[in-house]
């Protein structure tokens, strides 16, 4: 018997990588809505006993007093960070999946 070659595409399939703007598209969303993400980790871990602030616009005048600008942002960096691998498995995973 002969061994024949196959001329089918069973062991070569092309890589798909993930759109760079769907990444990116996912950063800056999350950078968009990073002064509320912040304020809501800041509201949950609040003493209750001391409350600093109690609503959405009092939190975000006082995270804006007391830290500025740049301490809106706080953690986005990292949160980010996070968004590239998780959205580069979200692609490939559904890829496979619809297969």
């Amino acid at each position: 018997m002969e061994a024949s070659a196959c001329s089918c595409e069973c062991f070569y399939k092309p890589i798909k990588y993930p759109n760079p703007s769907y990444t990116t598209k996912r950063v800056r969303s999350r950078t968009v809505v990073a002064p509320l993400e912040r304020l809501k980790i800041l509201l949950q871990v609040q003493n209750p006993h001391a409350i600093k602030y109690n609503g959405t616009i009092q939190g975000l005048k006082y995270i804006w007093r007391t830290e500025g600008f740049r301490g809106l942002f706080k953690g986005n960096g990292t949160n980010c960070a996070r968004i590239v691998p998780n959205s580069t498995v979200k692609f490939f995973s559904y890829e496979e999946a619809s297969k």
